[in-house]
């Protein structure tokens, strides 16, 4: 069904195009941290080296030698401006500190200013009169003090509080600076690399989807072709081998019962038939494969189908002296039962060609919760741990196991898809040497769960 295979690898598209943008996503993410980072850390850097300039500036300005952790300005106040400085703290009186009248402030350019402020240290004055009292404190203590605060009116600032020597009639410069206009540029920053982002990625998304989708065409065409031509050899291999068989079984039956070429016939039908059941199952995969298979859901009580099943292998289990009992059956689930008898068929036949004689089989049934387990267990070779995760695999031959010249390795191939269109799973769990478990889990008899989990079935 060319529409099944297109939606196939429509979904295929979809999941290819969708890790691109993730992946994508991701890159971009990671370059505009790196960005946002570099130009955070870059505007904080001219920031406080513009403070360490001020502040640099002003002990020129009052004749001091410029500390070693400031720049030296590239040129100092004059005498005139020293004296007014002076001069605006012998007028001082009563005030201690003014932002109106106090500060100098200095335009470093029409986007932000720095403010200088002037601190006379004295116990008399309360702490809240300071711009910040923890930063005086702190300039106390170590000689100097940066840090960003934030105003009660809450204004972010970023501060540089210097301690004066002691013989002058001012303790601290402290040179202060807004951040609301580097707060603006960083938000302007983020809309940008968010809106290049979405951009970049939709733009890359569509190449992407172009490009995979191009890429995928002679894929999905080559898939079709293939699919078609399993399902037409199959069909086409039915005929020659039904041809095949009814003509060994007329030799066979024109030949004498003690003549040697009875033994040849037998063999010949023993491989027709082998064939013919090969040719089936590459049929079916084809199907499933495709999505072509439809199930024709019906109520089918376990109590009834198992001992069905125990009855169908009681001769081939008699021949290879083996047992086949059943433990419980309980439940009732809603399956196609041509489907649900093919995947039992197969369980059962494996557990039978891989048990001893003088081993035992057992099927179950019970209900867990909202499911029902089926399982097959046998008392065979086991299987090595090696080859659990490669059993479902198709032609795959666990190589410790009893020998079956008539196995392809499709049952469970077969099995796994059948049980997986239920809308269940199924298991295996094995000791090399003990035996092996086989489980199928399958909703119980609620056909609205079948179909949300599996779309594809039809309802009945």
């Amino acid at each position: 069904d060319s529409t099944s295979g297109k939606t196939m690898f429509s979904n295929l598209l979809l999941r290819l195009t969708a890790s691109f943008i993730l992946k994508l996503l991701l890159l971009v993410a990671f370059f505009s941290s790196v960005t946002y980072i570099l130009v955070s850390y870059y505007i904080g850097a001219s920031r406080d080296q513009a403070l360490r300039e001020k502040v640099a500036t002003e002990y020129a300005a009052l004749g001091l030698p410029v500390p070693a952790k400031l720049p030296l300005p590239n040129k100092a106040k004059d005498k005139s401006d020293t004296n007014r400085n002076w001069q605006f703290f012998d007028d001082l009186e009563e005030v201690y500190y003014d932002n109106d009248t106090e500060s100098f402030v200095t335009p470093l350019d029409a986007q932000a200013r720095l403010v200088t402020n002037l601190i006379k240290d004295s116990s008399e004055r309360p702490e809240t009169d300071l711009v910040d009292s923890a930063a005086v404190q702190a300039a106390r203590e170590n000689g100097s003090d940066l840090r960003t605060v934030t105003t009660n009116n809450g204004t972010h600032l970023r501060l540089l509080t210097y301690r004066l020597p002691p013989s002058l009639r001012i303790s601290y410069v402290q040179v202060s600076r807004l951040l609301e206009v580097e707060d603006r540029i960083k938000q302007r920053l983020l809309i940008i690399l968010a809106v290049c982002g979405i951009l970049l990625t939709a733009v890359a998304s569509s190449f992407s989807w172009m490009l995979t989708g191009r890429s995928l065409r002679s894929t999905t065409l080559a898939w079709e072709r293939q699919q078609t031509f399993v399902a037409n050899a199959s069909h086409e291999l039915r005929t020659p081998l039904t041809i095949i068989r009814v003509s060994a079984q007329v030799v066979q039956q024109n030949l004498a019962p003690d003549d040697p070429q009875r033994l040849l016939m037998d063999d010949v039908l023993s491989e027709t038939d082998h064939m013919a059941k090969l040719v089936d199952d590459l049929l079916l995969l084809s199907r499933l494969d495709a999505s072509q298979l439809k199930l024709d859901l019906h109520a089918i009580e376990l109590s009834d189908l198992l001992p069905r099943i125990q009855r169908q292998f009681a001769v081939l289990a008699h021949e290879c002296g083996v047992i086949v009992q059943i433990d419980r059956t309980e439940g009732v689930i809603r399956a196609d039962p041509t489907r649900l008898w093919q995947v039992l068929l197969i369980l059962v036949d494996n557990a039978i060609h891989h048990t001893p004689a003088n081993g035992q089989i057992t099927l179950s049934s019970q209900v867990s919760g909202e499911t029902i387990q089926i399982s097959v267990t046998d008392t065979g070779s086991g299987i090595a741990a090696a080859d659990l995760p490669h059993v479902f695999e198709r032609f795959y031959k666990a190589h410790n196991r009893l020998a079956d010249k008539h196995s392809a390795g499709l049952g469970l191939a077969i099995a796994k898809p059948l049980i997986e269109l239920h809308g269940g799973k199924i298991t295996i769990d094995s000791t090399l040497g003990a035996g092996t478990r086989v489980t199928a889990s399958l909703p119980a008899h609620r056909a609205s769960q079948i179909l949300a989990r599996n779309p594809m079935l039809e309802p009945v």
